[in-house]
Formats: structure tokens, C-alpha cells, sequence
């Protein structure tokens, strides 16, 4: 028998380093939130249990190509010559959320259409220099 977590920000960043994106969905409503939340953002209901959004699919709303990033992004790679794409996906159940865009050109803007299919990809960083210590972090492809 599985245990069961409460609904908090501890959990979720604890199941994201599992690799797997768990929102809430509300018992009353229906309402899906992500992150996930103890509380309805819709019904202020406490009647909520996580949901297991790994698999889902979802549009893009909006992006945008960073040309000047946080230290961690710069350790990846990204600058001025080399940016990255980071946007807004709507989920097929509603949800949305922030990620990295995987898989696009972040030097070709025009290339990246809202609108478009994107799958969740979750993103490791290594935050140590031994590589010993990583976080995992949302982003998503294109499907």
C-alpha cells in the first residue's frame, strides 16, 4: 500500500525530483490546480487529492527567448548567442504552468508557434561541480 502525502510545497518539489509533475484536483469542483494546492483556487474547498500530471499534454499560451539568464542557466550554456525559450503551456485538464521550452530554437522566435502541442520533459541541473547534487525542474518538448 502506497503512503499518501499531504498536499504541500515540500511534496510537490519532492515528487519533481521523482520526475513526476503532481498537481491537485479538487473533490467538489473538479478544479485542477498546479503547482498543486491544499486549498481550491476556484472553491476554496479543503477537499482536495494530488493529481498525477506527468503524462499530459497541453498548448502553448505564450513564450519568451532569453538572451540574458539566471547563473544557473548561464552554467547550461545560455547567453546572448545562445538563448532559451521559456513559456506558459496550458494542459489538456486545464492546468497551467511555467516551463522551459525544450526542443525549440530560441534564436529563431517566429519558429515557436502559441497554439502549438507540447508534452511535459522534465530538466535536470546539476547543482553542485561533483554533479552530485541535481534539481529537477519542469520544461517541455513539442509533440
Amino acid at each position: 500500500m502506497s503512503t499518501i502525502h499531504p498536499i504541500t510545497q515540500h511534496n510537490y518539489l519532492q515528487y519533481l525530483n521523482e520526475k513526476k509533475l503532481m498537481g491537485s484536483k479538487c473533490k467538489d469542483c473538479g478544479n485542477v490546480d498546479l503547482p498543486a494546492r491544499a486549498i481550491c483556487s476556484k472553491c476554496l474547498s479543503i477537499n482536495t487529492a494530488w493529481e498525477d500530471m506527468t503524462n499530459e499534454e497541453g498548448t502553448l499560451s505564450t513564450f519568451s527567448c532569453v538572451h540574458v539568464g539566471t547563473t544557473r542557466f548561464v552554467k547550461r550554456g545560455y547567453n546572448m548567442k545562445n538563448p532559451y525559450a521559456f513559456g506558459v503551456v496550458t494542459l489538456d485538464n486545464g492546468a497551467a504552468i511555467t516551463g522551459l521550452l525544450v526542443g525549440v530554437d530560441a534564436r529563431n522566435p517566429e519558429s515557436i508557434n502559441i497554439g502549438s502541442k507540447f508534452k511535459v520533459n522534465f530538466v535536470e541541473t546539476e547543482l553542485d561541480e561533483e554533479g552530485t547534487m541535481k534539481q529537477v525542474d519542469v520544461g517541455f518538448s513539442p509533440v
